[in-house]
């Protein structure tokens, strides 16, 4: 069932979130002039940064690069950029490096989060925050190649939560993704699977303090349906919708960057969080609302009207993410922001957990794997999070 009910308020207009979307995302979160750089962020969150040391993992990708061009008008004192692909790390980090001033030291490291060594090469130069968006997250590769989605999505972050802790690493931010909510398919259930593992390891001595940050489809990071739906009428069609009904909760690569920012400043440790989002977003009107931006099949243009076809939803998808059965507590000062505890199993049961997960993972059996996957992530969704000023 989805619950909507404390999220749908306030919501931004349709158009300024999608239509008008500019075809930099990186550039839109990390790159706009100084004058309203930390308009969102406030001094609260801005200042925290100040000095600070920080890693992001998948620091090539789209939202790591964005959230590192961001972090630039913080002032940190050292950006590290850990990603396992050449080229776009390379990428981001000659764009991070140009827009850095003197003062801020750029490092790069070429490696997986799977692979302890250029971890601890990553945290060697004493980060006080990880920000991890390295991960599986595409549904349909993750759907095919369940056991690296399970190696990296929850392996991955726990020998990288396992490694921060004995480097002495002061906060910790997993990005995850509606998709983990009551999962229906093999990437979300990782995920979800990842966010036990890591609230877990969590809340024993020494670990960093940790917090979820959940996403949902971020306007123009890597395999966005807008860029995909845009390049397909630039093509002039067709343009594939899964399904009539097919609805998605978006967010900007703006409000995904702020989102970190203020989550990494203010958690307290255990908590969640996510943005309002406002309602979802049917998937067929957005397509007809860039097909018609796009002025195809409009009056005198010479450009015909692509067809739009349905393709059907394909494994692991649903017709709309769900939100959590909570409506959480605001966030002072972070408009849109909220944050509640989730609960989380027992030391036991997660141990019990991780255990069943490494042995089908090296069984070597995916279809084993994929079913122990959606077990263990229905099990342990649990409704009834307390927020922040009940927990303890």
């Amino acid at each position: 069932m989805r619950n909507a009910t404390g999220w749908a308020e306030g919501a931004d207009d349709f158009g300024r979130r999608i239509g008008r979307m500019p075809d930099d995302p990186a550039g839109e979160a990390g790159g706009s002039p100084p004058d309203r750089a930390d308009d969102d962020l406030g001094p609260s969150t801005s200042s925290w940064y100040r000095g600070r040391s920080v890693l992001i993992t998948g620091g090539g990708g789209s939202i790591g690069s964005a959230l590192a061009l961001r972090l630039v008008r913080l002032a940190p004192s050292r950006i590290v950029l850990l990603d396992h692909a050449e080229g776009a790390l390379f990428s981001a980090g000659r764009a991070l490096a140009a827009a850095a001033p003197s003062s801020l030291r750029v490092e790069t490291v070429l490696g997986s989060v799977c692979d302890g060594r250029p971890v601890a090469r990553a945290l060697g130069w004493g980060a006080d925050i990880v920000f991890h968006a390295a991960a599986c997250k595409h549904v349909p590769l993750v759907e095919a190649n369940v056991a690296v989605g399970v190696a990296t999505n929850v392996f991955g972050t726990l020998g990288l939560l396992r490694q921060a802790r004995e480097a002495g690493v002061g906060r910790f931010v997993l990005v995850s993704t509606d998709k983990a909510v009551r999962p229906a398919g093999a990437m979300g259930a990782t995920k979800r699977l990842a966010e036990l593992a890591a609230m877990d390891l969590a809340r024993r001595p020494g670990a960093p303090r940790t917090a979820v940050v959940r996403f949902g489809n971020v306007i123009g990071s890597s395999g966005s349906v807008v860029p995909l739906l845009r390049d397909q009428i630039a093509r002039g069609g067709p343009v594939t919708v899964s399904h009539p009904r097919a609805e998605r909760y978006f967010m900007t690569m703006r409000e995904a960057t702020a989102l970190l920012l203020h989550a990494g400043s203010r958690m307290s440790g255990g908590e969640t969080f996510m943005r309002d989002m406002g309602p979802p977003v049917r998937i067929l009107d957005l397509a007809e609302r860039l097909i018609e931006e796009a002025g195809h099949g409009a009056p005198g243009s010479p450009k015909a009207r692509p067809a739009i076809t349905f393709t059907g939803l394909r494994p692991g998808e649903k017709l709309c993410e769900d939100l959590p059965d909570w409506p959480g507590e605001p966030v002072e000062g972070a408009a849109g922001l909220r944050r509640a505890f989730e609960p989380v199993p027992s030391e036991i049961e997660v141990a019990a957990m991780l255990r069943l997960l490494r042995e089908r993972l090296d069984a070597g059996e995916e279809e084993a794997l994929r079913a122990t996957c959606l077990a263990l992530a229905g099990r342990h969704w649990a409704e009834g999070a307390r927020t922040p000023a009940v927990a303890q």
